[in-house]
C-alpha cells in the first residue's frame, strides 16, 4: 500500500481547517477534549470491551476485566474523554514526550464510528506533533482493522511483533541531527 510522505493541513483566517482537502469548519473540525478523571472509570472499561474484545479474541488472547482495567490505567494522566453534544464517546491518550510521542489508546464507541471522529482525533494529533516537531507511533494488533486508517493517514509500519504492528507517522518537518 503506497504511503504519503506528506499531510496538506491549512489553518486559514476565519479560524476553519482544511485538511486534505476536508474543509472543517470551528464547531464541527473537532471534538471536545477533557482530562479523564476517576469518575470515567467505568465508562472506559465499557469503551474498552466495546471496542477491544473482538479484536482480541481474533488475536488469540483473552479479554477480561483486570487486563483491561490494566490498559485503562497505564498512562492515565495523559488519558483525554472525547466528547460530542458534551456524551463521551471515546478516549485518546497520547504521552507528548520529544521527539516521538506515543499513542497509547485511541478509541471510539461503536455507535459513533464510521462518522470520520477517529480521523479527525488523528488529523489533529498528527497537526499538532507537526507543530512541536514531533513524530508519533502507535502499535496495533494485526486483526484490527484500524490499521488501514492508520496507514491512510500517513502511518508506517516500523517494527512487527508476533500479533502487533509499531506504526510511526515521521514529521516531515522534523529537524533530526545525529
Amino acid at each position: 500500500m503506497p504511503t504519503r510522505d506528506t499531510l496538506d493541513i491549512q489553518f486559514h483566517a476565519n479560524q476553519t481547517v482544511t485538511i486534505d482537502g476536508t474543509n472543517l469548519a470551528p464547531q464541527d473540525a473537532f471534538p471536545i477534549l477533557r482530562p479523564a478523571t476517576q469518575a470515567d472509570i467505568p465508562f472506559l472499561l465499557d469503551l474498552r470491551h466495546q471496542t477491544m474484545d473482538a479484536t482480541m479474541i481474533a488475536a488469540g488472547k483473552t479479554p477480561s476485566d483486570d487486563a483491561h482495567l490494566q490498559r485503562v490505567l497505564h498512562a492515565f494522566e495523559s488519558a483525554h474523554i472525547v466528547l460530542m453534544a458534551e456524551q463521551p464517546v471515546g478516549l485518546l491518550k497520547v504521552v507528548r514526550t520529544a521527539p516521538v510521542w506515543d499513542l497509547i489508546q485511541i478509541q471510539v464507541a461503536p455507535a459513533a464510528q464510521g462518522k470520520g471522529l477517529g480521523a479527525r482525533l488523528l488529523r489533529a494529533l498528527v497537526a499538532e506533533a507537526m507543530q512541536s516537531g514531533a513524530a508519533v507511533k502507535l502499535s496495533v494488533f494485526k486483526v484490527n482493522p484500524a490499521r488501514r486508517l492508520y496507514e491512510r493517514l500517513g502511518f508506517t509500519v516500523t517494527e512487527e511483533t508476533e500479533d502487533a504492528y509499531e506504526m510511526v507517522f515521521n514529521n516531515p518537518c522534523r529537524v533530526t541531527t545525529r
